[in-house]
């Protein structure tokens, strides 16, 4: 079970379950993908009702996307036949996309299935026209990183959850959960969850960051100072890495 988003996730799992289509929006770390991975899981678990649950990490590419859809499905389901993909070119481009889908609609003509979409890109024409030939046959959950207005002309029919940063004593009792398994204890892991939360502002992929470097040091921390300046210096190597800062440094 996810840290508190129960509820986020009891309705994600109910709207799949009813073949109501979702969209999870919020900002970069706060927890979409774990969403998704987890309501994946326990669609799979409930696997008697004739629920199949395919998860797709990244569908930034509609070829992609498809090819590791089918992927994820059970071997003996999909199709034996395979027709010659096209070459790539705007016309053909989408014939092979089309090929695809073709394929993965007969490996699930038997029985309902989820397609959970991690990633969704902005919904240019090709990317809505794809999503609306799998809503045919597919209960859709999708996760975006983009403002939810830029959605809702579009899929105003879709269900939407919107994430934000964890609540404090929610974030709190995480942090020292985790530390008390590093063996911190007593005031010391209070002082560094409470610098720990604060510095992450409560975005659950930044306090995931921060626990990491936490776990990698060679000895315990014995103060939280060390805490902000390992998390200072974690941001700047990001910044360096980011292709922003080489094409500067390039220029």
């Amino acid at each position: 079970m996810l840290l508190g988003r129960e509820r986020e996730l009891t309705k994600m799992v109910e709207n799949m379950q009813r073949g109501v289509h979702t969209l999870v929006f919020g900002p970069q770390g706060c927890g979409k993908s774990a969403l998704l991975q987890e309501a994946a899981f326990q669609l799979k678990q409930s696997r008697p009702t004739g629920m199949r649950a395919i998860y797709v990490r990244d569908c930034s590419q509609c070829r992609s996307l498809l090819e590791e859809a089918l992927s994820n499905l059970p071997q003996e389901t999909r199709s034996a036949t395979r027709r010659p993909l096209h070459s790539t070119s705007r016309v053909e481009g989408w014939m092979r996309v089309q090929d695809l889908r073709d394929r993965l609609f007969s490996a699930v003509r038997k029985g309902r299935a989820c397609l959970l979409l991690d990633h969704l890109p902005p919904l240019h024409h090709r990317m809505q026209r794809l999503l609306e030939l799998l809503e045919e046959r597919f209960t859709l959950a999708c996760a975006a990183t983009a403002s939810r207005a830029g959605y809702d002309l579009y899929y105003w029919r879709f269900d939407k959850i919107e994430l934000g940063d964890l609540q404090v004593d929610v974030a709190l009792r995480w942090v020292e959960e985790e530390l008390g398994c590093l063996r911190y204890a007593g005031s010391l892991r209070g002082a560094i969850a409470r610098e720990v939360v604060r510095l992450a502002g409560g975005n659950p992929g930044s306090i995931s960051e921060t626990l990491n470097v936490i776990r990698s040091q060679p000895r315990p921390l014995d103060d939280p100072i060390r805490v902000r300046r390992m998390f200072i210096d974690g941001r700047m190597n990001r910044y360096f890495r980011s292709s922003r800062w080489r094409l500067g440094r390039d220029g």
